[in-house]
């Protein structure tokens, strides 16, 4: 894939010009096509192009290149760019773009010796944005460094106040949880809040069919 046809597409991707429904705006259409993408050659490109658009006035473009990013590393994981990815949230501030990347990385399977501190540094950002998605992304390390990150969550007393954190925590834990994890999820299962109840309902039924 060449570097003139990727900047096309961020740039369509970016593009904000209004049209009678969003389905058919140029830039719904550009996204469709950069979640097709699967070609590896595009990474390092991706990589030159975010390091060189570094300014405020181009989040929007940044952010669109995040996309193509997730969505390459989604179809073919390559270890090295997605370290890179998750690196980027220490260098990002706008609370959207940091939403939007963390939602990429939480599709992905990310391995086991990756340093997720930055994820874990987003799941407890005072932001809600940035917090929520940053919870939703710590199911995409299947490690016990990102399972206690989200008990953090699920050993809240407070439901009231931490709702949606904890049932963000037990939908992690629903993909990654362990046996072990069922007696902090337990005491969610018989909550008044019904999605807090549900979530930690499904997490359990999820774990226990992952039992060896």
């Amino acid at each position: 894939m060449g570097k003139n046809y990727l900047i096309d597409l961020i740039n369509r991707m970016a593009d904000v010009t209004h049209s009678q429904s969003s389905y058919q705006s140029i830039s719904w259409y550009a996204h469709r096509e950069a979640e097709e993408i699967d070609d590896v050659s595009v990474l390092p490109l991706l990589q030159e192009f975010i390091m060189t658009r570094n300014s405020k006035e181009e989040t929007r473009l940044r952010d669109s290149a995040y996309f193509i990013l997730g969505k390459v590393l989604r179809n073919i994981m390559v270890d090295e760019y997605c370290n890179y990815f998750i690196r980027r949230l220490t260098d990002e501030e706008d609370k959207y773009l940091l939403m939007n990347m963390l939602d990429r990385i939480a599709d992905l399977n990310i391995s086991e010796d990756a340093d997720i501190s930055p994820i874990i540094m987003c799941s407890k950002n005072d932001k809600w944005q940035i917090r929520h998605s940053g919870i939703r992304a710590l199911q995409a390390s299947s490690t016990k460094k990102s399972r206690n990150a989200l008990l953090f969550w699920v050993n809240q007393d407070d439901e009231k106040k931490f709702q949606y954190e904890i049932t963000y925590a037990n939908s992690a834990l629903n993909r990654i949880g362990m046996i072990e994890d069922i007696p902090f999820i337990e005491k969610h299962a018989y909550s008044k809040k019904r999605d807090v109840r549900e979530s930690a309902i499904l997490a359990i039924e999820s774990i226990k069919s992952r039992k060896p």
